[in-house]
């Protein structure tokens, strides 16, 4: 045995188990809370979701996860003249900003279709800002144009 195998024979075989073991006991002198309190927690939510979809008529309870979508990105500017090599590229860092995936579930389990959240900047002018939201469901025109075809397509 030479020493970077030490440590690994000092552990003992592995179990497969998380490397703190005594994690459930910690947890709630962490926290103050027992385990009665998070079925009591529990309870009340469920107890709420029940009463509260009865009360007001519905039926499904969805779940929306919002992430960025992650893509690569293409420069804008460039810092370098023709005819050089290496190429910086100047990143505003709001690409990220522009396009989200929302991923959608609800409370039967049934996980829905991705779909995408496209953000553009306002137009500054009142008159386009209108026709957007009369005309165009709020895209602007160039975003219009890849948008109403998706839209025929898909019968929104």
């Amino acid at each position: 045995m030479d020493t970077s195998d030490a440590p690994r024979a000092a552990r003992g075989p592995s179990t497969g188990r998380p490397a703190f073991k005594n994690w459930p006991k910690k947890l709630p002198k962490q926290h103050k809370n027992t385990v009665s309190d998070y079925r009591e927690h529990k309870a009340a939510i469920d107890h709420y979701e029940l009463h509260g979809m009865s009360r007001y008529d519905i039926d499904v309870i969805y779940n929306a996860d919002q992430t960025a979508v992650k893509s690569e990105y293409l420069p804008t500017k460039t810092l370098n003249k023709k005819g050089e090599n290496t190429v910086w590229v100047k990143c505003g860092g709001k690409t990220k900003d522009r396009m989200t995936d929302m991923l959608l579930a609800d409370n039967t389990g049934t996980k829905h279709t991705l779909f995408l959240v496209i953000r553009t900047p306002k137009s500054k002018i009142k008159v386009v800002i209108q026709e957007n939201l009369t005309m165009q469901q709020g895209f602007g025109k160039r975003l219009w144009e890849s948008a109403e075809p998706c839209k025929i397509r898909t019968v929104l």
